[in-house]
């Protein structure tokens, strides 16, 4: 790496977070209660419930040095593609895992300090009297006066980054996959520059969808479809990449080992996550669906099970490599089939809840009677 005192910070700074994620279990008034959201009333007020007090805070704190430690980590990653390639390695030259690495490394740089000021601005919030996310609120038998705030900003803030992490979790397992495909097929990637070039725009189009998540919050009609002609756009990149990878499978000498089942894997729930996703991507479908399990299985299905595939698919390609030993090819396989066929029939089943109207909301309110 081009700094090595630069990992250094950015591994002891995720040191320090992981302590205090774990602390924030085992404070007196409860862990944070406020949904993986956050949303404000109930993470911007420590008396709003169980759970929003101090462990609420150490919460937020312990996202700040996270948060803090990814970018330095992003900084670092693409100082090193940019200045320390070795002679002749020029960018059109560069592997696609590389690509894929450096571009989500770019994503995270743009869009990781704007969360970082949600989360110091929500912190000022519950500890420094502060509204940036609060107006007037009814609570405990009292009003309690705040002006100038709105939650919807705080909405604005997360979801900028909340969509672009989709594609920095997602693009890395896409860049192995790129790798094992290739050499399993034992032929280059088809469309190399195309690739290259859908990796770019996914970067571009991920930094200017995140309204799609807020189209139940009110917003104008004309921005709404702004959000679904940019969100559908993105599907031309993503398509791009899914056809290119059938297209290097076609007719190559495929050598079926657990890894290439992996990536294959990868290709098959990314394709299938999408698909979801346009139809997400509408507003007027949107808001029938939102916080239904149909946005469950088309989040876990293009963020979670692609990006454990792309990472088992990297650990089987080399693990012979790292350590001078093969992996046993059986328990792949094995290994394989289960997730596959536990992963569509966990996920499977939600996206089968077309109507928005009978599928079951996904989150309840947590009623108390101080409210």
């Amino acid at each position: 790496m081009a700094s090595g005192f630069l990992n250094m910070i950015s591994y002891w700074l995720f040191f320090i977070s992981s302590a205090l994620m774990i602390a924030s279990l085992f404070v007196e008034a409860g862990p944070a209660a406020a949904g993986w959201t956050i949303y404000p009333p109930l993470s911007a007020l420590p008396q709003a419930q169980p759970g929003s007090a101090a462990g609420m805070t150490l919460w937020l704190v312990s996202m700040a040095f996270f948060i803090a430690s990814s970018l330095l980590a992003a900084l670092n990653y693409i100082v090193t593609v940019l200045n320390l390639r070795t002679e002749g390695m020029t960018m059109t030259r560069l592997p696609l895992t590389v690509w894929a690495f450096l571009v989500t490394a770019i994503i995270g740089v743009v869009s990781f300090p704007v969360l970082l000021s949600a989360a110091l601005l929500l912190i000022m919030d519950r500890s420094f009297g502060t509204s940036f996310f609060l107006s007037d609120i009814f609570i405990q038998g009292e009003v309690l006066h705040y002006q100038g705030g709105s939650p919807v900003l705080f909405e604005h803030l997360f979801w900028f980054l909340g969509h672009p992490e989709v594609y920095i979790v997602l693009l890395p397992a896409l860049g192995i996959a790129s790798e094992v495909i290739a050499t399993n097929a034992r032929k280059p990637i088809f469309g190399y520059r195309a690739m290259v070039g859908s990796i770019l725009a996914i970067a571009f189009l991920s930094t200017i969808v995140w309204g799609h998540h807020m189209f139940v919050t009110g917003m104008n009609p004309f921005l709404g479809s702004v959000f679904t002609f940019t969100t559908l756009l993105i599907a031309i990149p993503s398509a791009v990449k899914a056809f290119n990878y059938i297209t290097t499978i076609w007719k190559g000498n495929i050598q079926f080992n657990p890894a290439m089942l992996f990536a294959i894997g990868l290709v098959s729930t990314f394709i299938t996550g999408g698909l979801t996703g346009i139809i997400l991507g509408d507003s007027a479908l949107d808001i029938n669906l939102h916080d239904t399990y149909f946005v469950v299985a088309h989040f876990h299905l293009v963020m979670g099970i692609s990006a454990l595939y792309g990472l088992f698919a990297g650990v089987y390609h080399w693990y012979p490599r790292m350590f001078g030993r093969m992996m046993n090819k059986n328990l792949g396989y094995i290994h394989f089939w289960i997730t596959a066929i536990s992963a569509y029939g966990v996920f499977f089943p939600n996206a089968l809840y077309w109507d928005g109207r009978s599928s079951k909301k996904v989150l309840y309110k947590y009623k108390l009677p101080l409210f």
